[in-house]
């Protein structure tokens, strides 16, 4: 098996920005960690940091903390028998949907990571899948099972900033996801920011990353402030469909 350089792989993670290693299924936690942590050795904590009412927090449901590496979070529940994106039962082994958007940021008092290592320790496999958009959009991509889709959003970014409701997975717990897996529902379901912890308005930061769930407000370069929940929920959404229709940016186990 080839050596690779750490100095290689951070040369291509600056070029491409998603790097795929195989076959890595015998790597330790400890040393996903290690390797993770020499990509920013100042820092030693899970992306998300730790909060005091984390069983609150929407996530709490998803992610498990692995005990001799905390830093490390296991994702996967295995089977469904229903969920909330039903998929016609005649297209059921053939159909699916994204299952929700994923990153690695608090949003709210702490700064995101540099990078995120991902490992698939156990894939389903043996046939394909069609991962349906949903919302009326049309789109389809013939994929993996287990499929992670990577989607650039540097045109917006570089043009706009986000606004975060603090304490973001706590606030949203209430609310549904979208069919589509990108981003809420506006039902007016998510909690009072009285409910949350205390926020410290100095660690509400404007941010370049884009994630659609836990979206409060989009600054434009202009100085206009768009703030209605709903109308900014959906300008992300329309956004982000019409960049993953065009996306080739799909990565599976293999």
């Amino acid at each position: 098996m080839a050596v690779i350089s750490l100095k290689t792989i951070c040369n291509t993670l600056c070029t491409h920005h998603v790097v795929f290693l195989k076959p890595q299924s015998g790597l330790s936690p400890k040393a996903q960690y290690e390797l993770t942590k020499r990509f920013d050795p100042a820092s030693s904590n899970y992306g998300r940091g730790k909060t005091l009412d984390s069983k609150r927090s929407v996530l709490h449901r998803d992610l498990k903390t692995i005990p001799h590496q905390p830093q490390l979070q296991v994702i996967g529940n295995g089977h469904y028998d229903e969920y909330e994106i039903f998929v016609p039962e005649e297209d059921d082994l053939v159909a699916n949907r994204f299952f929700r958007w994923r990153i690695d940021a608090a949003l709210y008092a702490l700064n995101p990571p540099k990078v995120t290592l991902l490992m698939a320790g156990k894939v389903p496999a043996g046939r394909r899948q069609t991962v349906r958009y949903d919302a009326g959009s049309g789109h389809e991509l013939d994929v993996l099972l287990g499929t992670t889709a990577f989607v650039s959003d540097k045109g917006f970014a570089r043009t706009t900033k986000m606004e975060f409701v603090p304490h973001p997975y706590i606030w949203m717990s209430p609310v549904r996801s979208r069919s589509d897996g990108l981003g809420m529902v506006s039902d007016g379901l998510e909690l009072p920011l009285s409910d949350l912890s205390p926020v410290d308005e100095q660690d509400i930061k404007l941010a370049l990353i884009i994630h659609p769930s836990a979206i409060k407000a989009i600054h434009f370069p202009n100085g206009e402030v768009m703030s209605d929940l709903e109308e900014v929920r959906e300008k992300n959404c329309l956004f982000r469909q019409c960049n993953m229709a065009s996306s080739e940016g799909v990565m599976g186990p293999e």
